[in-house]
């Protein structure tokens, strides 16, 4: 949920890329939108005639790396951070979701370009003085939270970005108004304590995606990156994570879904 305070200053646009490789042919691309064709400066002509691979578009080092996790067995969604080649052959920082379609070799990717979001990020961090005015100014929530024998989760900070996110104040968690596994969706409350409990019991961070609930019956889904910073006397163990907005990503997703059901049913239907 964004905050209507926000300034236009921190603003940016995020555009969306699709195109669909076919994993059996080498990750050759066989069809994509007129902003994958503009970004990789190519004609949707030559696409379609097979002209282009994903492997074209990456980073030689990124390669691997994301045929594998295309590849993985059993994965029907999969999410990566990376960079692509542009048409001028300049790297661009992107958000990647890959939906693997069952029983096939095709694969539909959506790329979101982010890369002016990192630019302002970059350029905030230098425009600050001080720390403590710095990691409020930050695009990404950042929370610290500790996780009770109960299996509760008490906010022990929370920066600006973080409190607009989850639609609270400071003073609110500060006089434990409320904790955060009840803003978690009930739908996904299983996948975040399976994941806390894994990082708590291996030391590793975790990385996931879940809805948190921002004002009655809304939600906003959140990209999470966290991990154990250090342990209280009573062996509860504190958190530090970041938390990103991407529900403009899981909405587009959802739009792209649609989009693609609906052709893939003109399709069926046709004689």
């Amino acid at each position: 949920m964004t905050d209507n305070s926000v300034t236009d200053e921190n603003l940016y646009e995020v555009e969306f890329l699709n195109c669909t490789v076919d994993k059996a042919q080498d990750f050759k691309i066989i069809e994509c939108d007129s902003h994958f064709s503009e970004f990789a400066g190519i004609h949707p002509s030559k696409v379609k005639q097979g002209k282009l691979f994903l492997r074209d578009i990456l980073k030689p080092v990124d390669r691997e790396y994301v045929f594998k996790k295309i590849c993985k067995k059993d994965t029907k969604y999969v999410y990566m951070d990376f960079e692509i080649l542009n048409r001028e052959n300049e790297p661009v920082f992107i958000h990647c979701t890959a939906k693997n379609r069952e029983k096939s070799s095709l694969c539909r990717l959506v790329f979101a370009d982010v890369s002016k979001s990192r630019e302002k990020r970059e350029k905030l961090k230098q425009q600050a003085t001080a720390a403590n005015s710095l990691i409020d100014l930050v695009a990404v929530g950042i929370c610290i939270f500790r996780v009770t024998p109960e299996m509760h989760f008490d906010a022990l900070y929370m920066n600006d970005a973080c409190c607009r996110m989850f639609g609270t104040t400071k003073e609110s968690y500060r006089k434990r108004e409320y904790r955060l596994d009840e803003l978690i969706h009930s739908k996904d409350k299983t996948i975040v304590f399976q994941a806390i409990g894994t990082a708590m019991a291996t030391g590793e961070g975790l990385n996931l995606e879940y809805r948190v609930m921002t004002h009655r019956n809304e939600f906003m889904w959140c990209s999470c990156s966290a991990a154990v910073q250090k342990y209280e006397a009573d062996g509860s163990p504190v958190f530090q994570a970041v938390f990103t907005d991407i529900t403009r990503i899981k909405q587009a997703e959802q739009k792209a879904d649609a989009a693609n059901e609906k052709l893939i049913n003109l399709l069926e239907n046709l004689t």
